[in-house]
């Protein structure tokens, strides 16, 4: 006759995600054992870490934008050098290589994102460069506009 588990599957996988809150590691089947204070079959405990070691690896998912009422105004753009900024420290951020299979592929990932990272920023430097002296032209040519005006 088969035994019913002391602990609920969602009380095994917030126990893990505690664990690994704490320890920024996946836990042992020991730890999380401990931390339940009671007995789990290795099969469970098998199923439920590997799909913590899955979660730990992989992307994460884009959470669906929140709904804004009308009435709510919209918040404004964000500073397209300070978003630039944001995401090259998010991608320079070392890369644990013990996480998993997919470690290596990520490391791929990233030094391909970085390499287009630094052509953008080239890009745009080259771009600042030839589009400088037409922008200040311009701010001359209103200039001489408004002293006429006036």
């Amino acid at each position: 006759m088969p035994r019913h588990p002391a602990h609920s599957d969602a009380e095994l996988s917030d126990t893990i995600r505690t664990l690994m809150a704490t320890t920024d590691a996946v836990p042992t089947y020991d730890a999380v054992r401990t931390a339940l204070g009671g007995p789990v079959s290795n099969d469970r405990l098998q199923k439920a870490l590997g799909k913590a070691r899955l979660a730990q690896i992989a992307p994460p998912s884009a959470a669906p934008a929140p709904a804004v009422a009308p009435a709510v105004a919209s918040p404004p753009a964000a500073d397209p050098q300070a978003i630039a900024r944001e995401v090259t420290a998010l991608v320079a951020r070392p890369l644990v290589a013990t996480t998993g299979y997919r470690a290596p592929a990520y490391a791929e990932i990233k030094n391909a994102v970085l390499r287009s990272l630094a052509a953008l920023e080239q890009s745009c430097q080259q771009h600042d460069a030839v589009v400088a002296p037409y922008i200040e032209r311009i701010g001359q040519l209103e200039a001489e506009a408004a002293v006429r005006a006036a």
